[in-house]
């Protein structure tokens, strides 16, 4: 990509020359930046670490603002001085150094020179990922008047992850998608705890029963993993799930046999990748699957061995809640932009397909079904009058939004909404500042 929007003139010259260390000088004798020290004549009180750029096409060096060196380690106050002159982006000269002639090119003709190696074919070759699709996508994301990136942690969990993250970085420096609102490189992590969990789990669970398992020991049980491992941790998740102490569903059956899981639904998380299953989530748990559906706002691994992706708004494009249990801050998600394309909010996607069930089920008249492991029945009839309806207030239809269904966490929340007193967070409470828990005390 970064090829293509070099060769085809769609970078952002200011931002690289301003903002990057695409201008600054590197000798091609030693592979360092050309410093103030390795020019005869200079003076190098304080001033030896400095690093140049050339000024003009003349050649005319000069000192790049900003640069530190300072014998004291001091920040340099000329990094708030706006440049006065245009730094060249492509040098290649031979200078009279200190220690003999030394050719000298910018870090622009160094990295130019490496894009170039990579044309469409190689690509094609490295990635499998077709010569005019990426092309295709450098060109929008480098024309486009506001871009944003967001990768997830799966990146770093690889060897080299450093140079996949400053491949990205290279991207958003180019087009000059960085620094200005509405643009970036977003890290995208899930979270693993929140504070706010009853006002969630009410919200996920109205009736109270909640149908949940360790995912590591459902894959583990149904990739057929657990001959595989340690014997020891393998004999003490048959007794958890003998003895129903970790219940792992399709349940038991009455003559003691257990289903395959027949669907698959994936919800904002790359499944395939974080399983920790190997090889044995695609060729044990993969082929016992009817149908995997998967609800996502990026084209992961998941996504990739799924029959069908929904995709799914993005940070900026949705009211949502951000926490974790690492600092007691509530942080707002609020949409800066409509959902892109035909993606849709999560709240939305789930209402839509409880609204579709509803409808077929009140076409075929369907009874109630019998829910076997809670003792109680699912009326398909009314699932999405139900989804919507606040079980707390009973309130019909007041959480047909993503925003309502987030203030209904705050709400139901003791770090929010705490018993016995009035103070309360809400979601407009958040949106110009992050507020602290009402329950956190004064810590």
């Amino acid at each position: 990509m970064a090829r293509t929007i070099v060769e085809e003139g769609l970078y952002h010259e200011a931002h690289p020359k301003e903002q990057s260390d695409m201008p600054l000088l590197v000798r091609e004798d030693t592979g360092k930046l050309l410093r103030v020290a390795d020019v005869p004549g200079l003076s190098t009180g304080g001033d030896a670490g400095k690093v140049f750029v050339m000024a003009d096409q003349a050649g005319t060096l000069r000192v790049a603002p900003g640069s530190l060196g300072n014998h004291e380690g001091k920040h340099d106050e000329s990094a708030s001085i706006a440049l006065d002159f245009d730094p060249q982006l492509n040098v290649d000269r031979t200078l009279s150094l200190a220690n003999g002639d030394v050719r000298v090119r910018t870090v622009w003709s160094n990295v130019t020179e490496e894009l170039a190696n990579y044309t469409p074919e190689r690509v094609n070759e490295i990635t499998r990922v077709g010569r005019e699709t990426y092309q295709q996508v450098a060109r929008e994301f480098a024309n486009v008047e506001k871009g944003k990136i967001i990768h997830g942690k799966g990146v770093n969990d690889w060897y080299h992850n450093d140079l996949g993250n400053r491949a990205i970085q290279l991207l958003v420096t180019l087009t000059g998608h960085i620094g200005r609102q509405g643009t970036g490189f977003d890290h995208y992590v899930g979270q693993e705890k929140i504070w706010t969990y009853n006002g969630w789990q009410q919200l996920s669970f109205p009736t109270g029963d909640v149908r949940a398992v360790p995912t590591t020991l459902w894959t583990y049980y149904h990739g057929d993993i657990l001959g595989n491992i340690e014997p020891e941790t393998s004999r003490r998740i048959e007794e958890s799930i003998d003895n129903d102490w970790m219940p792992v569903y399709p349940a038991e059956r009455e003559d003691g046999s257990r289903p395959d899981p027949s669907v698959f639904f994936c919800w904002r998380g790359n499944y395939f990748n974080q399983s920790k299953g190997g090889i044995a989530v695609e060729n044990v748990l993969w082929p016992k699957l009817d149908l995997v559906v998967d609800i996502n706002f990026r084209m992961d691994s998941t996504a990739l061995y799924s029959d069908i992706v929904l995709p799914a708004a993005s940070h900026y494009e949705k009211h949502d809640l951000n926490m974790t249990d690492m600092h007691s801050y509530v942080h707002p998600l609020t949409p800066a932009i409509e959902p892109l394309g035909e993606s849709k909010t999560d709240w939305e996607v789930f209402r839509l397909l409880a609204k579709k069930v509803q409808e077929i089920a009140r076409e075929r008249n369907l009874s109630p079904l019998p829910d076997r492991e809670f003792d109680r029945r699912i009326d398909l009839t009314s699932i999405h009058d139900d989804y919507v309806r606040d079980w707390a207030s009973s309130e019909a239809g007041a959480l047909r939004g993503d925003k309502a269904a987030s203030e209904f966490i705050l709400a139901n929340s003791e770090e929010t909404n705490p018993e016995g007193r009035d103070e309360r967070i809400t979601f407009d409470d958040t949106v110009e500042q992050p507020q602290r828990f009402e329950a956190s005390g004064d810590h």
